[in-house]
């Protein structure tokens, strides 16, 4: 959930989750071993969830790392009675927007969290990414077996990837129509898995480069320079801008008809 810092309450925390994943209370409440009553109620502002009680509501809503830090840090906001110790949390959650807005937090549409299950079955291999980012073209969402032809793949294993999206609840199939529900998925950089996704999309960009599929549009480049740390950080931040306007590109772009890919290293 890229949007969090966003958010001065926990329960729009619960409820941006709720939008965003059609998922509904009950729901997370099942799933969180909480009442389904109290859990309404709560979220009705008459109780407030204990600490243990966000932690497992934090793990449905796919939160780890300092994301759930900042879950927690809205509960005890909450909780707080003492206007001293409010500041104090207050001044914890200033401090950690500070350190954790990053690039994710100016894009605009980045979504869809998903479980730490979900997480590493999207992120098994990069076909599933290719077929879901194709998906939100309209001629191959109306025309399937256009993406056959386009992935160069068997009709099984493409069969396999929409029911692995579906599943995922990031399409849905409805009498041979396909609707994409999470146009977007975004991989925090610190989560495990992001390794392995880097690595993977490496490996294609290496079979793109061997088998000399290069269009006119295309740009490769390398480079090493030396300089410092003070430089390296400063060529990060003009790195961290240049997808914020790329971004901004590709939300306006009109008449699509084809899915690229960008990977950039600085090390």
């Amino acid at each position: 959930m890229n949007t969090i810092l966003e958010h001065d309450c926990y329960r729009d925390v619960i409820l941006a989750f709720v939008k965003e994943t059609h998922c509904t209370q009950r729901q997370i409440a099942q799933e969180s071993g909480i009442h389904t009553s109290y859990f309404s109620r709560v979220m009705k502002l008459g109780a407030d969830f204990s600490n243990e009680q966000l932690y497992a509501i934090g793990k449905v809503l796919g939160l780890y790392n300092w994301r759930l830090d900042y879950f927690l840090l809205l509960g005890d906001l909450s909780r707080s009675g003492l206007h001293s110790h409010k500041t104090y949390i207050k001044n914890k959650i200033d401090e950690c927007r500070r350190m954790h807005s990053k690039v994710i937090d100016k894009l605009q549409g980045v979504c869809a969290p998903l479980s730490e299950e979900n997480i590493a079955t999207y992120y098994s291999s990069t076909l599933t990414a290719r077929v879901h980012m194709l998906l939100t073209i309209p001629k191959f969402r109306f025309h399937v077996m256009m993406l056959q032809k386009k992935l160069r793949i068997s009709e099984k294993l493409l069969g396999q990837e929409l029911k692995k999206l579906e599943q995922l609840k990031i399409i849905s199939r409805e009498g041979g129509e396909i609707k994409v529900l999470k146009r977007s998925i975004h991989l925090e950089e610190s989560h495990p898995a992001s390794i392995d996704n880097h690595r993977n999309w490496r490996i294609e960009t290496l079979h793109k480069l061997s088998h000399g599929e290069a269009s006119h549009a295309d740009f490769h480049l390398s480079a090493t320079f030396s300089g410092n740390e003070k430089t390296k950080i400063q060529i990060k931040e003009i790195l961290k801008q240049a997808i914020v306007e790329s971004q901004k590109k590709v939300r306006d772009s009109q008449d699509l008809d084809d899915v690229f890919h960008i990977g950039i290293d600085l090390y």
